[in-house]
């Protein structure tokens, strides 16, 4: 005898076998199965057949099945009230902190169980997503949207932090390796170089744009900026050889300065606080020394001259004074740098 599904309300079903009410329900009663059983607690939705054909068809993966399912699915979405009803429910539902909660803890999950199949059948299922130019524009539009959000920029951000730190020794290797592999090939530094230049565009929003803008003139952010540019000169610091080279004849020379020490705004290349005497050893390039560099500078050399032109009015409104030594003098005549070092030192305890 064949299994009857018969819908509670209006008897959709009586003339004939119905395997699922769940489309009836949600079209023509605008009930999901849950406010249905609510309702009628011992009625049916599936027949038995129905959901033995389901389960075994998620459990095989069947193929053909797949198919039809994805037929049904891109039909409900060419509704338009449909659609736009199902993403309002989807997202209030996800947007819940249980919601969120248990999607995390079900995405770590499947990430820590992934067999090797499993990943390298993604990562295919990717590779030809990416190859598709309509797919590809669609998942790259939807990642610029994405990104404009301050929140969903701060957790990827987070999210990336963590990533990072906890990575073995052996991934970092790995990582290294494969982004120097890229960088090597022209064609895929070219396209890397293409899509930064598009995120740039389009990552912020006009007026995220104009707040970032107006938000860099405040004095606390500007001092903020300043306490970590000068901390991050500190715990990274580029010393070159030059700056070596020159430190180790002070040295030998019987002077004692301090290396890369802070002064307000600027980080100074040998500084003697007692005397109140900055040194400078300046590459002729990098600050464009004006024996060589007499046409147009390039726009690194401008901003660092510029830079230069400020650390000079800041020591002479401060009291202190300011020695520039450039890389052609100091290796024609060291020892002439290292005497006016010496006269200045000097001047201060006469």
């Amino acid at each position: 005898m064949e299994e009857k599904i018969i819908c509670k309300i209006c008897g959709y079903g009586k003339n004939k076998a119905i395997q699922s009410l769940q489309a009836h329900l949600n079209h023509k009663h605008k009930l999901n199965n849950k406010e249905y059983q609510e309702l009628f607690p011992d009625a049916q939705i599936y027949s038995k057949e129905y959901s033995y054909r389901h389960r075994q068809a998620v459990l095989d993966r069947d193929p053909a099945y797949k198919v039809i399912l994805s037929e049904n699915t891109k039909k409900l979405y060419k509704d338009p009230l449909w659609t736009e009803k199902h993403n309002k429910a989807l997202k209030k539902s996800q947007n819940t902190p249980e919601a969120i909660e248990n999607h995390r803890k079900g995405a770590n999950r499947f990430f820590e169980n992934r067999t090797e199949n499993q990943i390298n059948s993604k990562k295919e299922v990717m590779r030809k997503s990416w190859d598709n130019p309509e797919t590809r524009n669609n998942r790259v539009v939807g990642l610029q949207r994405a990104h404009r959000s301050d929140a969903v920029r701060k957790n990827h951000s987070e999210a990336t932090k963590n990533y990072c730190k906890n990575m073995s020794l052996k991934q970092k290797e790995i990582a290294s390796q494969k982004l120097k592999d890229t960088w090597a090939k022209p064609e895929m530094r070219k396209k890397i170089l293409k899509i930064a230049l598009n995120a740039s565009k389009f990552s912020l929003s006009p007026q995220a744009i104009k707040n970032r803008n107006e938000a860099n003139k405040r004095p606390d952010v500007i001092e903020k900026r300043r306490r970590n540019a000068i901390k991050n000169m500190l715990n990274n610091p580029k010393v070159s050889s030059l700056n070596i080279l020159f430190e180790k004849a002070l040295l030998e020379y019987g002077l004692q300065p301090k290396a890369e020490q802070p002064v307000n705004y600027y980080v100074v290349d040998f500084l003697f606080p007692e005397q109140k005497v900055i040194v400078e050893v300046d590459g002729d390039f990098w600050h464009a020394n004006p024996s060589i560099y007499k046409g147009d500078l390039r726009p690194v050399q401008k901003r660092v001259v510029a830079k230069d032109k400020r650390e000079a009015t800041y020591c002479k409104n401060y009291g202190w004074k300011l020695l520039r030594f450039w890389e052609t003098g100091i290796k024609k005549d060291i020892n002439a740098c290292l005497k006016k070092v010496e006269e200045a030192l000097n001047e201060f305890r006469g």
